[in-house]
């Protein structure tokens, strides 16, 4: 055969360093746009991207030449960049990411789920009110047990050694 047919679809999703909430509203739709352009240069398509403060979730292809962790690197360290060129100069991605595969047959059940993030953990569709119906650490253990990956509590969650401020955030 002297082509390669692939269909692999991959939901991802990975905090804020700290799960710090970094992603205000002034930057959410365009560090989304970001993430979009990044994506697809990298040859994925992109099929839903939501989030909240302290966490993104992506629903993307992976093209059959690359690897998760290439093209999660290059965007996680592109938009990083970005951010901190619009002013979150604090701003970094944790280290880790979680990617599951999707079934094609079942998008729109997922894309549903990424695109009501803020409803999901906050209870409303423009967010960000009172304290978080759900933490990004809960809604974590719960796609990891959804999908039986095996973890151990210890490594899931970086701490903030010092609990430092937010100095130098928006």
């Amino acid at each position: 055969m002297p082509q390669s047919y692939t269909r692999i679809i991959v939901h991802t999703t990975f905090s804020t360093k700290y799960r710090k909430p970094w992603i205000l509203p002034r930057w959410e739709q365009d560090l989304y746009q970001f993430l979009d352009a990044r994506l697809r240069a990298a040859g994925c398509r992109v099929f839903g991207i939501g989030g909240v403060l302290d966490h993104v979730h992506l629903v993307h292809s992976l093209p059959a030449t690359k690897s998760i962790a290439s093209v999660l690197e290059t965007i996680k360290t592109d938009s990083s960049h970005w951010m901190k060129k619009q002013g979150c100069t604090v701003f970094y991605w944790q280290n880790g990411y979680a990617s599951f595969s999707v079934d094609y047959r079942n998008m729109e059940g997922i894309q549903q789920y990424v695109a009501r993030q803020k409803l999901h953990h906050y209870g409303s569709v423009e967010g960000y009110k009172d304290r978080a119906k759900m933490s990004f650490q809960q809604e974590f253990r719960r796609l990891l047990d959804a999908y039986g990956v095996a973890y151990e509590e210890r490594w899931l969650f970086e701490v903030d050694p010092d609990n430092t401020s937010l100095e130098g955030a928006p």
